[in-house]
């Protein structure tokens, strides 16, 4: 092998190739692992902050919810309030 040339494999087959046609291929082949695996990343990022939104959102529903609960308890009259306590506690 000259100093100038190296071997790739390509669809099993193994050619000689020069230094510079070895290079530009493996950086397009790195620019893509590396665009791929940041491509992942940002998703997993995005997921995340979805979930997150998402909880937050139901803890703020269902705190809502209990205020408008607890409003509603309060309006009622003492007897229905007791079978309510009764019926759900």
């Amino acid at each position: 092998m000259s100093e100038n040339k190296t071997y790739e494999n390509v669809n099993g087959s193994r050619f000689e190739v020069n230094k510079m046609v070895y290079h530009a291929y493996h950086k397009k082949r790195k620019w893509k692992y590396y665009k791929d695996k940041q491509f992942h990343t940002y998703n997993l990022y995005l997921e995340k902050i979805l979930k997150d939104r998402k909880i937050i959102e139901d803890k703020y529903i269902n705190k809502k919810i209990l205020q408008r609960l607890k409003v509603a308890l309060k309006s009622l009259a003492e007897e229905k309030r007791y079978l309510f306590v009764c019926f759900f506690l």
